[in-house]
């Protein structure tokens, strides 16, 4: 029998930490990341990561595990998650990083960093060729040069591009459950919430980042980077982040309903947590 895991998605300021803690209270579950950018050390303010005081002594997994100095990629983060997963008795899986999350519920096979590291200076035959060598199945134009770099990119990462195209074999039986906001309501939060990162010490956090490190290119730590280097005001730096912001949440919002099946749910209805409770007890029975 398939181990059944819950997950948890949506955009930014939807509040799925806040409905996780609820939901692992409830079910007595152990949360699993699944931000790309809460893996690492130091990126805190910015990426919303949760504090120590508030996680109830719910056990969190994948926050703070990496120096900003390292790589991490979704190869590493499926071996780590899948780990935890076994290992747990309730996993709970949040985040709005999609491969990242995918990587775990679906039968995707990585075999790690294969490709040479040339640059993207090689001509579309050359790239197509490199993609072949790696990936025998995938159909791809060659002149489309766009998708070929896309390619390209996801085989430096380990994965095979043909293993993303279609429907896939779960590993897991999960549970999706979606925070749905509509763009205004979105929007007013995301502000609110760069707002309150920037009274936090966002700034300061990546000031400091960037005595040790090298800027992650991260929606917020760069705009901020550039802020700190004078290539953009204040107000442009906080424009720029929250339409970033916005852009993103619609690209992640149509991602998530092509790529998994998930339960859309009002992020702002007052029975929320109630709802969603409900969902998967019917679904764990």
């Amino acid at each position: 029998m398939m181990k059944k895991v819950i997950v948890i998605v949506g955009p930014t300021s939807s509040g799925k930490t806040k409905l996780s803690l609820e939901i692992a209270k409830h079910f007595r579950g152990q949360i699993i990341n699944g931000d790309s950018v809460q893996v690492y050390k130091g990126y805190n303010i910015g990426s919303a990561k949760i504090k120590n005081h508030e996680k109830y002594d719910i056990p969190h997994f994948l926050i703070d595990i990496v120096d900003p100095n390292k790589q991490y990629d979704v190869f590493q983060f499926q071996k780590d998650g899948r780990k935890i997963i076994e290992e747990v008795e309730n996993p709970i899986i949040v985040g709005g990083t999609g491969l990242y999350i995918q990587s775990l519920l679906f039968d995707y096979k990585f075999y790690g960093e294969k490709s040479s590291h040339k640059d993207l200076s090689l001509s579309n035959k050359e790239l197509y060729n490199e993609i072949k060598l790696f990936d025998d199945k995938i159909i791809i134009d060659e002149n489309n040069r766009r998708r070929l770099i896309r390619a390209y990119e996801i085989i430096r990462k380990g994965l095979k591009p043909s293993s993303l195209e279609g429907d896939k074999k779960t590993v897991y039986d999960y549970y999706g459950v979606y925070l749905d906001l509509d763009k205004n309501e979105l929007k007013k939060r995301v502000t609110e919430r760069i707002n309150n990162q920037l009274n936090e010490g966002f700034i300061q956090e990546v000031s400091e980042l960037k005595k040790k490190y090298e800027i992650k290119n991260i929606i917020g730590y760069r705009e901020i980077n550039m802020y700190l280097e004078n290539k953009m005001t204040y107000d442009q730096m906080k424009e720029n982040i929250i339409s970033k912001t916005m852009k993103l949440a619609k690209r992640q919002k149509t991602w998530f309903k092509n790529k998994m099946k998930l339960y859309f749910f009002d992020a702002n209805s007052k029975t929320l947590a109630r709802d969603v409770i409900e969902g998967i007890e019917k679904w764990r029975n």
